[in-house]
């Protein structure tokens, strides 16, 4: 059989790492493996600069073509989506570990390798039992064992158009049926309409005999009560409650205010298609609204977050949000391959040019991580280069980290080097902490201020603590950290007192 597509590939195509060069089309002569399915994301992801969530779209949308060519039932497309959406992490995780020593890394790589040749099987899990043509079930256990053992020579025209006769004849019975059943329906109104009409001739001879109409006593189709509003949706994803569980709620909340479970439309997938259509609304009309006359700092952090597909696997994550003229708004939390300062920094220039803000960006607030910090790949130098070539953006270093270099140069001083990731100290007081009598403490006494300028610098801390919790009310380490210093400044009575059991120990957060 002659091959009716091949594999188009240019002089320009990006060679990717482990798959080779990335490909335009996929051939239509055989069903695609899956290192043809990576060659083609990454070809729209690089090469056409899409994004990953269009890019795994698109390459379905072609793959499923193919599939459908060949006369195959296949998956719905969100499940074809997630099953390349595994596929693209799994090749992200080998190459963020390629330049790893370990031999499991190698062992991993050529595993991967191999299973590149393999069908990318999008196939339903009883397809050879719904088929129903011999020779595309063959075709398709040939194409499971070696994708190179055959090949499509084209569309069969006899059964294509067997086919179309098929469906054709589907269709006028599916409308008889209808057309009967509108009959009969209308003949028993008709009916009824008579019986009654009679009655009422009995009851009152005098009342003049009127032809009974059935064009208005047709039933009205029953209106579908749609609950789910932008409030309830909004609601639904604030508890992270999954589709399948607010049908639940959905239904239950609905039988105890007395409205019928079959007034509402009430499905998995129809909630799913709302929320996903409030969800776009809400981002689209959030992005027209939002304006700022005033200058904005631009914020970002990673943070590897559970995989929203599997929840299994980690993914990085970057949070970018903007602050300025008495408000912060959280832009968006997009998925990036790695936590370089690269990608970091193309995540938040994507941002910032979707909601048309880049012109208003006058400072960069970040931690002071070398990705972040890098003089020449560092993120907050690559966005000021393409924010502003011709200025500089004020930089705002997070206080935290800020924070930490100053508490880490007084510990270091009174404690010593450190000489782990854990300081031996504090691991002996939170493991003594249930035998400690909380009771007995010392705070610090009068001989500790011996100077006018302690004095008068205890005076001016004990104000601001109560000031502090007052008015800025804080919470968690803050409070406690605030409480403490209290606690040691003045003189508590002892129902005050309160102390929490030791939290972390080790050195990687500064209140730790």
């Amino acid at each position: 059989m002659t091959s009716t597509s091949t594999l188009k590939t240019t002089r320009t195509s990006a060679t990717v790492w482990l798959i080779g060069k990335s490909t335009e089309t996929l051939s239509y002569s055989r069903l695609p493996s899956k290192g043809d399915v990576l060659k083609q994301f990454h070809f729209h992801h690089i090469e056409k600069l899409q994004t990953v969530k269009k890019s795994i779209r698109t390459t379905v949308e072609t793959v499923l073509e193919i599939w459908e060519r060949a006369r195959i039932p296949t998956r719905r497309i969100d499940s074809v989506q997630r099953t390349l959406s595994k596929l693209v992490d799994e090749y992200n995780l080998l190459k963020k570990n390629r330049n790893n020593s370990l031999e499991s890394c190698r062992m991993k790589e050529e595993v991967f390798k191999g299973d590149l040749v393999d069908i990318f099987d999008i196939a339903v899990k009883d397809a050879l039992n719904i088929m129903k043509n011999e020779d595309d079930k063959i075709f398709l256990v040939m194409q499971r064992e070696d994708t190179m053992s055959c090949s499509m020579a084209g569309i069969d025209k006899c059964l294509n158009d067997k086919e179309i006769r098929k469906r054709k004849r589907e269709t006028e019975a599916e409308t008889r049926r209808l057309r009967v059943c509108d009959q009969e329906e209308a003949n028993q109104e008709l009916v009824s309409l008579s019986e009654m009409t009679d009655s009422n001739k009995d009851s009152s001879s005098d009342d003049e005999f009127q032809v009974p109409s059935t064009s208005t006593n047709m039933k009205k189709p029953k209106k579908i009560i749609n609950v789910f509003t932008e409030d309830v949706v909004a609601s639904l994803d604030r508890v992270n409650l999954s589709d399948r569980n607010a049908m639940f709620v959905v239904g239950a909340v609905a039988q105890a205010l007395g409205t019928p479970v079959s007034d509402i439309s009430l499905s998995r997938s129809t909630i799913r298609r709302h929320r996903n259509q409030i969800r776009q609304t809400v981002v689209e009309t959030d992005k027209a609204s939002f304006s700022s006359q005033h200058p904005l700092v631009l914020h970002w952090d990673s943070k590897l977050l559970p995989n929203i597909v599997d929840g299994v696997q980690k993914v990085d994550r970057v949070a970018v949000l903007v602050s300025g003229g008495g408000l912060e708004k959280l832009l968006e939390v997009p998925k990036i391959i790695k936590g370089t300062g690269k990608e970091q920094a193309d995540a938040c220039l994507t941002v910032l040019d979707e909601w048309e803000l880049k012109a208003q960006v006058g400072g960069l607030c970040f931690d002071t991580t070398s990705s972040n910090t890098g003089l020449n790949l560092g993120a907050c130098s690559l966005i000021e280069k393409s924010l502003a070539p011709d200025k500089e953006l004020v930089f705002i270093a997070c206080r935290h980290h800020v924070f930490e270099v100053m508490l880490s140069s007084v510990f270091k001083e009174v404690f010593g080097p450190s000489e782990g990731p854990d300081v031996n100290l504090f691991k002996r007081f939170k493991k003594k902490w249930l035998e400690i009598d909380q009771e007995n403490f010392i705070i610090g006494h009068d001989n500790f201020f011996n100077t006018k300028n302690l004095l008068k610098l205890r005076q001016d801390m004990q104000k601001y603590y109560i000031d502090a919790i007052k008015t800025q009310q804080p919470r968690d380490d803050y409070f406690e950290l605030l409480k403490l210093c209290q606690i040691f400044l003045g003189k508590p009575e002892k129902t005050e007192v309160r102390f929490r059991a030791p939290g972390a120990l080790h050195q990687a957060r500064w209140m730790a």
